[in-house]
Parts: structure tokens; sequence; C-alpha cells
């Protein structure tokens, strides 16, 4: 529903504490993230052009470095002894 509306040119925020949603983020869908910093609950907002700039690739890129590096959490057993810098790398080489 929300790449529906992305799609229709609606803005979209989508609010997660799990980072995979990164790989909907879009020019029209915003995924925020909250944290908690001193006691106090803050987000912080990923459009695409944050996730380019933070990981250097599209959003939808991170669907293949999470296959790489792995997630327990996921039940991704990912490739033994590769990590998210090293599965960040070496996707962009591919």
């Amino acid at each position: 529903m929300q790449r529906k509306l992305g799609r229709k040119g609606f803005d979209v925020t989508i609010l997660s504490g799990d980072r995979d949603t990164f790989q909907l983020a879009t020019d029209n869908i915003t995924i925020r993230i909250p944290r908690t910093k001193m006691g106090k609950t803050e987000e912080d907002d990923y459009d695409k052009a944050k996730i380019i700039e933070q990981y250097g690739l599209e959003p939808k890129a991170l669907i293949e470095v999470k296959g790489l590096m792995g997630d327990k959490s996921d039940n991704i057993p990912g490739v033994s002894g590769v990590g998210e810098k090293t599965a960040l790398r070496n996707y962009k080489k591919i």
C-alpha cells in the first residue's frame, strides 16, 4: 500500500524500528526510525537520498547486502565472516 501511494505522488512516512524497511525508501517514501538518546525518544528520517548518502547504494540493493552479511533476527545465514562493512564494500564491486 505504501508503495502504491508513493507511486501516485503521495508523501508517505513509515514509522518502524526495523531497518529492513530501508529497502522501501524512495523520493516519496520516508522511513522514520525511533531511537532513545539520554532518556528521550528521537527519530531519524531516511529517504532515498539519505540511504544513498549513508550506504552508497540504492535502497533496493540493501536486500542483497543483507543476504551477504546475514541477519540472525530474520533467520538469514549470510556468508561466514562477512559483516556489514565487507558486504557493502563487496556489493559495490558486483
